[in-house]
């Protein structure tokens, strides 16, 4: 029996959205695919990271 295992998302909490998305612009080389105040998220080749607002 063989299990595989496929990471396709990860989300996090930010406290301040829009300094966490010009943080990831600059980590990850490239723009927010969608952006808002709530919910933004990158789409990095089929991988989603996504950024949720925590306050």
């Amino acid at each position: 029996m063989s299990l595989s295992f496929h990471l396709s998302s990860l989300y996090v909490c930010v406290k301040d959205m829009e300094r966490a998305i010009r943080f990831y612009e600059t980590l990850l080389g490239q723009k927010v695919t969608k952006k808002d105040p709530v919910y933004s998220v990158f789409d990095i080749d089929g991988f989603r990271y996504g950024l949720f607002a925590h306050e």
